[in-house]
């Protein structure tokens, strides 16, 4: 279990210093989250190829996994493909059109938490006692269908409801970016202006300018304190 202890870490270690990169860069949201889809999708590969040729030593450990390890991937990377599609298919009309477009997505959110109310509700409040039922691995048990993610709905790398976990994660986190994209339509940032370089004029007399070049030549500060 250390050896998967470590390979985890590590993985996580690596995709969220990528993706906090992505996150800081000052790209659009549709292109920051087409960069993180592209990160995640490797890193999900990953986690599976892992995963499929490792065994968990008990159902404790396999339940943490499909509870907390894998939903946490899956979320991120399901939201991050849901703000390409949200992005992508905004309309670019007036911020009226633009809001109603919002708050249809809001409502799509809202019917499937109320359609999978109960497991929810599960969620939600850190219930436990059904966990063998839903994140232990079973031959008998059917795995949801997504047509977006079948590579990642392999049986030897799914359970019952690891998927819907993630999905009902990553539609929470979707919320709130929506609500966001609502509010910055009346309220918008201000807007950051570009670096610009201010001139430099030398106030001091010539002599002190020659004296400060040769200060620095002298302390090593120019080519190594080597002359061409």
């Amino acid at each position: 279990m250390a050896i998967m202890n470590d390979f985890i870490l590590n993985l996580d270690q690596r995709l969220n210093a990528q993706i906090t990169a992505i996150e800081q860069s000052r790209q659009s949201d549709l292109l920051k989250s087409k960069d993180a889809v592209q990160c995640l999708v490797k890193g999900l590969r990953e986690l599976k190829a892992f995963i499929l040729n490792h065994h968990f030593p008990d159902h404790t450990q396999e339940i943490q996994f499909f509870k907390e390890t894998k939903p946490n991937y899956i979320s991120r990377l399901l939201y991050h493909m849901q703000v390409c599609n949200i992005k992508t298919h905004c309309p670019k009309g007036t911020r009226s059109n633009q809001e109603s477009y919002y708050q249809n997505e809001l409502s799509k959110i809202e019917s499937f938490q109320s359609a999978h109310f109960d497991f929810y509700i599960y969620y939600k409040t850190g219930s436990t006692h059904l966990d063998h039922t839903y994140f232990v691995r079973s031959d008998n048990i059917p795995i949801p269908y997504d047509e977006s993610l079948i590579t990642f709905l392999d049986p030897g790398f799914s359970t019952s409801h690891d998927h819907l976990l993630a999905k009902l994660i990553a539609y929470d986190q979707l919320g709130d970016f929506l609500t966001h994209q609502i509010d910055t339509l009346y309220n918008p940032p201000p807007q950051i202006e570009p670096d610009t370089v201010q001139p430099i004029h030398w106030t001091a007399s010539k002599t002190d300018l020659v004296e400060l070049i040769y200060a620095l030549y002298a302390a090593g500060a120019i080519n190594t304190a080597n002359a061409r």
